[in-house]
């Protein structure tokens, strides 16, 4: 299994060892620190899903089924989220520099991947003022004078 980002539709921005991912679709956005802010720069790199689980194992020196059974219900909210998306076949990232310094700057311990879900900020994200106004401009949208 292959997993992508799900871009367009998903931006993210790494600073200070967390990535903040913010899918444009559902104006939803989602902090990833430690080992899933690790997972998730390795997605990036077009890795299998395989592959990526191996090198986490050998890092971590985990037993690679612990490691499975750790990730699964991760992966599985990136999915449902639509943050990521699975496929059968894909491009194969080669396990190059940037996966060796992703592993080298992160977290020092194994720990359970979090996804943290914030949508607060979702009326705002969904805004586009340009295309989203009505005859009276902004900040008068489409939708609110639909109403």
């Amino acid at each position: 299994m292959y997993l992508r980002i799900n871009s367009p539709n998903v931006v993210r921005e790494f600073f200070d060892g967390e990535v903040v991912v913010v899918n444009l679709e559902s104006g939803t956005y989602y902090s990833l620190e430690k080992l899933a802010a690790t997972v998730w720069l390795l997605f990036e790199q077009e890795l299998a899903a395989d592959a990526i689980f191996k090198l986490l194992a050998e890092h971590y020196q985990t037993e690679i089924g612990t490691l499975r059974q750790t990730f699964e219900p991760f992966v599985a909210q990136l999915i449902e989220e639509k943050l990521v998306l699975a496929q059968e076949n894909g491009t194969t990232g080669a396990a190059g520099e940037n996966v060796l310094a992703i592993l080298s700057s992160s977290a020092p311990t194994f720990s359970e991947p979090v996804l943290r879900k914030y949508n607060d900020m979702q009326d705002l994200l969904l805004l586009d003022p340009i295309h989203d106004v009505d005859d009276a401009g902004w900040p008068a949208t489409k939708q609110a004078n639909e109403r």
